[in-house]
C-alpha cells in the first residue's frame, strides 16, 4: 500500500486470502489501488520481463521453494528491474 501512495502500480500475491484482503482495506482506506493475487508462490508463475521491482517482505519459504523462486525473479524483472528482499 505504501508504494501505491508513492505512484507505484502494486500487485500484491500471497497465500492468504485474508492478508489480501487487509491490504485491499487498507489500500481502500489510503484512496490508492492495488492489485492482489491470490497464490502459492511454490506454484506462481512470475513470467518473463514483467516486473520494474519484485519486493518480498516476510517470505518465509521451504529451502526448495525459495530456491524456485529466487531463480525466477531475474528473469521476471524487466531490463533495470530491481529486487528488494527484507530477510533476518
Amino acid at each position: 500500500v505504501f508504494m501505491a501512495q508513492q505512484g507505484c502500480n502494486v500487485t500484491s500475491v500471497d497465500i492468504s486470502k485474508e492478508g489480501l484482503n487487509k491490504a485491499e482495506a487498507l489500500a481502500k482506506q489510503r484512496g490508492v489501488s492495488i492489485t492482489t493475487v491470490l497464490a502459492d508462490l511454490g506454484e506462481y508463475n512470475f513470467g518473463t520481463e514483467q516486473w520494474d521491482c519484485v519486493v518480498g517482505i516476510f517470505c518465509h519459504l521451504p529451502p526448495p521453494i525459495r530456491s524456485r523462486v529466487l531463480q525466477a525473479i531475474p528473469t521476471s524483472l524487466k531490463a533495470g528491474g530491481t529486487f528488494v528482499l527484507e530477510c533476518y
